[in-house]
């Protein structure tokens, strides 16, 4: 009965999850763990048209997550360079990559080539270092005028 009770309490805490946008980290440890999840986490954090147009992504600090929806193989590149390969999710044309920007504090780019063609991106891509990121336990307000 205990092994249920925690298979069932481990089922909604991951339907839960999936139910709202995620954070690079969150979507990259379930990439990482090949989670069935992973698919509806995409789908609850980026829209259909950011997905469809080849812009969706999520940072943070060094590591990004890339997803697209695309009826053939994409390849990912970063700053003009090949990315790391796209994974495919299955039948619904879903890739994702998961990919580690080295250089932060600026500015980078990412699109995909589809069939030897340039297709989404963007080249606005920020790579924020780590104190641009609530920390945990430090209180944030609102900047109020005087």
């Amino acid at each position: 009965m205990r092994t249920l009770t925690a298979l069932l309490l481990a089922v909604l805490a991951t339907a839960s999850l999936t139910a709202q946008k995620m954070t690079a980290p969150q979507l990259i440890a379930l990439a990482q763990s090949h989670s069935p999840a992973l698919q509806d986490a995409i789908n609850a954090t980026f829209t259909p048209q950011e997905l469809k147009e080849g812009t969706a992504w999520v940072g943070q600090g060094h590591d990004f997550f890339f997803a697209l929806q695309f009826t053939t193989p994409p390849q990912l590149f970063i700053d003009r360079a090949p990315g790391p390969p796209m994974q495919s999710l299955g039948a619904a044309g879903l890739w994702y990559a998961v990919a580690r920007i080295e250089e932060l504090g600026v500015l980078h780019s990412f699109d995909y080539q589809v069939s030897g063609t340039k297709f989404g991106g963007r080249l606005d891509l920020p790579a924020f270092g780590p104190d641009s990121y609530l920390a945990p336990g430090v209180p944030s307000g609102n900047f109020q005028r005087s």
